[in-house]
């Protein structure tokens, strides 16, 4: 058997831990979209990922954690302080930016694709988007009034 490269970084054979990405679809009944109990198909797609990308992928959410917790930190000691509130909503989202804008310069140093944007682009997950399919393992976490977190979490982990 030939061995598969890996999504994340072409150069690489894939012999790490593949990203494993949920996919589902919500079934209509009787031609009527239900917004509570709808039948859901639930598919698991593994994407090949090399154990040096896998390595990267870790550093990568290392770096977006103590961003986190550091604009966490900033909430915290401006909630405790008399210091004003826009200062403290500027570090807020100054500190959560310089995460991403260092995780973003991170992968692109060291040519990996990321786990967030790089699902989107392989291309069994495009099939499945094609036939009406979602990322995520409910359509309540996905496409539901909590996406935005879903993907504010999918984004971090």
């Amino acid at each position: 058997m030939e061995p598969v490269n890996c999504f994340f970084n072409e150069r690489f054979i894939a012999d790490g831990k593949p990203v494993i990405v949920n996919l589902h679809k919500k079934h209509e009944k009787d031609g009527v979209k239900y917004p509570g109990n709808t039948p859901v198909s639930n598919i698991k797609i593994g994407i090949p990922r090399s154990k040096y990308a896998k390595k990267v992928h870790s550093v990568g959410r290392a770096i977006k954690i103590v961003a986190l917790i550091m604009s966490i930190f900033f909430f915290l000691y401006g909630y405790t302080s008399r210091i004003n509130y826009i200062v403290v909503m500027l570090l807020i989202a100054g500190t959560i930016l310089l995460g991403g804008i260092l995780c973003y310069v991170f992968y692109r140093y060291l040519e990996v694709k990321s786990k967030y944007s790089g699902t989107n682009q392989f291309p069994g997950i495009k099939e499945y988007e094609s036939k009406g399919y979602h990322i995520g393992f409910h359509p309540l976490f996905s496409t539901g009034p909590f996406e935005y977190l879903y993907k504010f979490y999918r984004l971090i982990f």
